[in-house]
């Protein structure tokens, strides 16, 4: 193979089409939303269950293929699959074609910014644009000679080796991290040997109380509200910019995500500000991913919610915003109570009828600041860690960009 060979990215790797009528008759067991993929990081850390979200995907992917996020390419979502399963028709399932580039250097190259570039460029569609597998294969790369490519694989897995164990470390330091959020929230961050029993809910310190969020509501204001149904947000008000409406995909894992807002028209907008949020409000996910939730904070303000969640409004002289959002979260106490209603008769969502009779484990406002503070450090700590492997694939991300470009 010369030095300079040049070819396509359709004469390296090749869309995969399999398909499954019956995914849990065939053995698949979870599945893949684009919600389920990071931008920017080729690891899967987290997917659904087939059985107990019943989802209407059909495309198979194995363990091994790529997974390429089709729709709104702009966000960069690709990912490993390291099981095998079923995925939405949002991504694409993308495998080597003919050992002609080693696995670990073809992921990296999938991912490229040249490859990005493409899909982003080739995508159409105006509120959710979509690129096709046709125009990415026509990318056209320096593809080195045998020799470097060895080298490339090399090193990629050397630097692989040392994010594995990075990720080892992360998510030793988020289990710690995790274990000590749920104990401030059960038993507290000043020491009371005193606990009392409530009948199913467990024991929490004597000088907290059980309170409900309607006794945490600012006057005037409901504690809960659900967003509007489809009928309010009429089709026609939909535009490509506008007032945010905040759909499932922007409650991330690691915060808001504004790449997955919808727009509505600003005039239409103020006929719907009650559903409108406000700083300190906790969005919160009725539906499929129940109890997904964020904080709302400055950049956040004057978003509308969608038909699926719901926004908690708190009294602030009452209640510390972030310790209820940190309940909703970690608090086994509240995930069990949760958990009780979306079980009760095989339903897949929360109403606000249900959240009302959430009871959640409250100490003085003092206490839910400090206990909320002492959270916040521990989830920096760990957020720090994990960065840290975020830049590891970046070395890895550059590399392979400087032999193919």
């Amino acid at each position: 193979m010369s030095d300079k060979q040049t070819v396509k990215f359709g004469d390296i790797c090749h869309e995969v089409k399999l398909t499954s009528k019956d995914p849990i008759a065939d053995g698949y067991e979870r599945y893949i939303g684009l919600e389920h993929l990071d931008s920017g990081s080729l690891k899967i850390k987290r997917w659904g269950i087939i059985s107990e979200d019943n989802p209407s995907f059909t495309r198979v992917f194995k363990k091994g293929h790529i997974l390429f996020g089709k729709r709104r390419p702009y966000l960069r979502k690709a990912a490993i699959a390291e099981f095998d399963g079923i995925c939405s028709g949002d991504i694409l399932v993308l495998d080597v074609k003919n050992n002609s580039i080693p696995k670990d250097v073809f992921y990296y190259l999938a991912s490229s910014e040249v490859v990005w570039n493409e899909a982003i460029r080739s995508s159409s569609g105006s509120l959710s644009p979509r690129t096709k597998f046709k125009s990415l294969k026509q990318i056209e790369f320096n593809l080195p000679e045998n020799g470097k490519l060895v080298s490339c694989r090399d090193f990629i897995q050397q630097v692989k080796h040392v994010i594995s164990k990075s990720r080892l470390l992360s998510s030793s330091g988020k289990d710690a991290a995790n274990s000590s959020i749920r104990c401030l929230l059960r038993y507290g961050y000043i020491e009371d040997t005193n606990l009392a029993n409530f009948d199913k809910l467990g024991a929490i310190p004597s000088h907290w109380e059980l309170k409900p969020l309607d006794s945490l509501s600012k006057k005037h204001e409901p504690a809960i509200r659900t967003g509007p149904f489809g009928s309010a947000l009429k089709a026609d008000h939909w535009c490509q910019e506008g007032r945010p409406v905040i759909t499932i995909g922007c409650l991330g894992e690691y915060g808001y995500d504004h790449s997955e807002e919808l727009y509505i028209e600003e005039d239409y907008a103020l006929q719907l500000q009650q559903y409108s949020v406000k700083k300190g409000d906790i969005v919160f996910s009725r539906v499929a991913d129940i109890g997904r939730s964020i904080l709302i904070g400055d950049d956040m303000c004057s978003a509308i919610i969608s038909s699926n969640l719901m926004k908690i409004s708190l009294d602030e002289s009452k209640a510390d915003p972030r310790f209820y959002f940190y309940s909703i979260k970690y608090s086994p106490i509240v995930l069990h109570q949760i958990k009780r209603f979306t079980n009760s008769g095989g339903r897949l969502l929360v109403t606000s009828r249900d959240l009302r009779k959430i009871k959640f484990p409250t100490p003085s406002l003092n206490e839910q600041v400090s206990i909320a503070d002492a959270i916040e450090k521990l989830l920096e700590v760990t957020e720090r860690i994990g960065s840290s492997v975020e830049r590891q694939e970046l070395v890895i991300s550059g590399y392979v960009n400087s032999i193919f470009s």
